[in-house]
């Protein structure tokens, strides 16, 4: 259910957004030293709606971090002007920096220097008072280089990431998991990440935000109105993962994908019809029975684009598969 939702969320065009980014720890499976746990969950949330980008668990390594910024990757191509804040942790600029840099060709001779893309930026606000070696760190930077286009002025004032901290707060006391001083701890990586995604539904989709007093995916923009339980029930299961969804094939079984990609087509001046496959079949049937064949089949023709929903679920004839010639 949360690939489905996922996919249809990244969708949507946006202008502006602001990630927050932090990371929470608990205990998996039995009593281990941090840094060996597989109980770190990395979450983004958009500032103003509050809306969960990534809830990923797993080890503290550069597997998390990539699998959590190849999300965010997604997200910056649908959007105008991003800008991505963390608190101390410098592996999400550099990984960031890593899979979605741009070579810069301004005519000046030898190799052309890797940039963010246009309209994305990167601060680092830099915590504690430990003492290190070399040069003091500044409270706040920017770790990676940026596109000369972008407008990197940002008021110091904004580069926190206190929404987020509030969320794993909000997060330590709803999932037991997750819960100091206690061993209630998750049994296996993929018992917390299951409870995770059930947290990230209903988060993004059914519950509204106490300070926003909105649903965050009505907030950004992606629903008029929350979903309800029934509702988040009847929605079909989408793949594993978004790069296996090849939507030249009608027959990925979503209706919701299918109406999101009629209604943006629609918008871009294109015709769309929708049918279940089911339906059409019958109401050739009657348009052969009454004489309206050759009319429907001519605005069949003429359509630029034909969706047919639930595909080969069920089996048809071979007089019935001629009419789709």
């Amino acid at each position: 259910m949360k690939p489905t939702l996922l996919l249809y969320s990244l969708l949507h065009q946006f202008i502006s957004q602001v990630i927050e980014a932090d990371e929470l720890y608990t205990k998996v499976g039995q009593n281990t030293a941090a840094w060996a746990s597989a109980g770190w969950t990395i979450v983004m949330m958009e500032r103003r709606s509050r809306f969960l980008g990534e809830l990923q668990c797993g080890p503290k390594d550069q597997q998390l971090f990539q699998q959590a910024l190849e999300g965010l990757v997604r997200v910056i191509d649908q959007t105008e002007d991003l800008t991505r804040l963390s608190d101390g942790e410098r592996r999400y600029g550099n990984i960031l920096f890593s899979i979605c840099h741009q070579l810069l060709h301004d005519g000046r001779p030898g190799r052309p220097p890797k940039r963010l893309p246009p309209g994305v930026r990167v601060r680092l606000k830099n915590k504690g008072s430990k003492k290190r070696r070399g040069r003091p760190r500044p409270k706040y930077q920017a770790p990676v280089p940026e596109h000369p286009q972008t407008e990197s002025v940002i008021d110091p004032a904004t580069i926190h990431a206190n929404h987020v901290e509030a969320f794993n707060a909000a997060l330590r006391r709803r999932n037991a998991a997750f819960r100091r001083k206690t061993n209630t701890y998750a049994k296996t990586q993929w018992d917390l990440q299951r409870t995770l995604d059930l947290h990230w539904l209903i988060h993004n989709f059914v519950r509204v935000h106490f300070t926003t007093q909105k649903v965050p995916a009505v907030a950004i923009g992606i629903l008029e109105i929350g979903l309800a339980w029934p509702q988040l029930f009847s929605i079909r299961y989408a793949p594993n993962s978004i790069s296996e969804v090849n939507t030249s094939f009608p027959c990925f079984g979503t209706s919701a994908l299918a109406a999101v990609l009629a209604d943006n087509l629609c918008k871009l001046q294109f015709t769309v019809r929708y049918f279940k496959t089911a339906d059409l079949l019958v109401e050739i049937k009657f348009a052969k029975a009454d004489g309206s064949w050759p009319k429907l089949r001519a605005q069949l023709r003429v359509t630029q684009l034909v969706i047919l929903d639930e595909w080969l679920r069920d089996p048809i004839s071979t007089f019935e598969a001629r009419d789709f010639t």
